[in-house]
């Protein structure tokens, strides 16, 4: 969409420039930059940087990111949701399987996540 619109050239370059957008405030870039590493769209794929992004932006937005990671999770590859649930048992708020689907337990986590228990402790790659 940027590189129709000349803003960005690369995917690469719009990734970049997502990431400093949710740096800067722009919650909505954090599942942009999200979507570009777990679908690998003209980068590589990176699971793992997919879920950081992710759970950082749960912790940032409104609520947007919860509702669509629980109720929209066939737009997320199996292995990205497997590393948002790993972040989650390791930070102690998800206490299920670590599968990639969603459920109950992996709402309930989110929303722990999202309602104080953010720890960039977990966030690695």
């Amino acid at each position: 969409m940027l590189a129709q619109d000349g803003v960005i050239d690369t995917p690469e370059a719009a990734l970049e420039y997502f990431e400093r957008a949710a740096k800067d405030g722009e919650h909505a870039a954090y599942r942009a930059s999200a979507i570009l590493l777990d679908e690998g769209r003209g980068v590589p794929r990176d699971p793992e940087r997919a879920a950081n992004l992710l759970l950082r932006g749960v912790a940032e937005d409104r609520g947007t990111l919860i509702k669509h990671l629980t109720e929209a999770t066939n737009e997320w590859s199996r292995d990205t949701l497997m590393a948002v649930q790993q972040r989650l048992k390791t930070a102690g708020f998800y206490a299920s399987a670590v599968d990639g689907l969603p459920g109950p337990n992996f709402t309930s986590a989110l929303t722990r996540w999202r309602n104080g228990g953010f720890n960039a402790d977990v966030l690695v790659n």
